[in-house]
């Protein structure tokens, strides 16, 4: 016995094409938005990862920095720890790339005595990446207190487009005064 669906005003329909109708057309869309739908699972994903490694990179940095504060390479065993970060800074280098030259740990120690504070990092991170905290170390090592200012984030391209400007700012006036010192 073949099901049947009553429709109103007494008209009858088979019920197995309704469902084949109703796939049909289910089939029909999501073959015009199975693309668009991948896209943007592909770009989110792409998205999350890119700031979970910046986050994860910017703790790295950090937690070095951190290490090498806590085993004195500044302070009073300056001399040695120059030595001592030259050495590590070669056998880095070679075996991880320029981002562990003498100069990216320098800054990473200048950034873990810059950021105290692990949760905060962790909250800002997340939002910014290390080009970001490396852009605000130049601007704190100018006398421009930034940390007092990381108490709450605009959106990121506002926060990104201040940064730029601040920086320029910065930079211009620091031009200024060369060019001031200059003149007789």
């Amino acid at each position: 016995m073949k099901k049947v669906i009553e429709r109103p005003g007494g008209a009858e329909k088979p019920a197995a094409t309704l469902p084949a109708a109703a796939a049909a057309a289910a089939a029909l869309t999501d073959q015009a938005t199975l693309p668009g739908d991948l896209r943007s699972l592909v770009q989110s994903a792409r998205q999350r990862l890119a700031a979970v490694a910046n986050a994860t990179y910017t703790h790295l940095c950090w937690q070095v920095g951190r290490r090498l504060l806590r085993e004195n390479l500044y302070a009073g065993r300056a001399a040695y720890g120059k030595q001592i970060l030259a050495t590590v800074s070669q056998e880095w280098t070679a075996e991880f790339g320029a981002g562990f030259n003498y100069t990216a740990l320098t800054r990473m120690a200048r950034f873990a005595e810059w950021m105290t504070d692990e949760q905060i990092l962790a909250t800002l991170s997340e939002t910014l990446s290390w080009s970001h905290f490396i852009e605000l170390l130049q601007l704190d090592a100018q006398s421009i207190r930034v940390s007092e200012y990381l108490t709450e984030l605009p959106p990121l391209p506002l926060l990104r487009e201040r940064l730029h400007q601040a920086i320029e700012h910065v930079r211009e006036s620091a031009a200024r005064r060369v060019m001031d010192e200059g003149q007789p």
